[in-house]
């Protein structure tokens, strides 16, 4: 079964994804997401648009791997 799983990718349109697991950004802090992200591999984040806040020092979109 675990075979299956592996092999089970998400399909949304043209992306294809590994892992079923989507993060929200809304509630917690950057460093508490950017540790999620790594440790979780995730590789959906939804964006809380409060959080990008591209005029400053701190910004979520710092810690969302590009690919």
């Amino acid at each position: 079964m675990q075979e299956n799983l592996k092999n089970d990718k998400l399909k949304i349109g043209k992306y294809e994804f590994d892992s079923r697991f989507i993060l929200g950004s809304g509630k917690y802090s950057l460093e508490l997401i950017k540790s999620a992200i790594e440790e979780a591999k995730a590789q959906i984040i939804t964006l809380a648009l409060r959080r990008a806040n591209t005029g400053e020092i701190a910004n979520i979109l710092d810690y969302i791997p590009k690919n």
